[in-house]
């Protein structure tokens, strides 16, 4: 078993908070992702779930690969932007 600092310490968790706080920043995490694209997020679960079981080199290909989907779909949508500005 491991401890909240000690989980913390190794990266297995962004952060620990005191029971009594813990909503609160819930929530504030919440808010914070809601305002991210879900595109972005989609992908960043699919490279966690499907990278979690592969070897590192294949993880990393993994993660390459969705974010170059993410900066293809920023890219087209700033290209729309500018176009429609027109």
């Amino acid at each position: 078993r491991i401890g909240a600092e000690e989980a913390r310490g190794m990266g297995l968790v962004h952060s620990v908070v005191p029971a009594d706080a813990l909503m609160a920043e819930a929530e504030d995490v919440a808010q914070r992702l809601a305002k991210l694209s879900p595109k972005a997020l989609a992908l960043a679960k699919r490279a966690i779930l499907d990278g979690m079981d592969t070897p590192l080199a294949t993880g990393l290909e993994l993660e390459r690969r969705l974010a170059a989907q993410t900066q293809v779909g920023m890219f087209r949508r700033t290209e729309s932007r500018a176009a429609s500005d027109t």
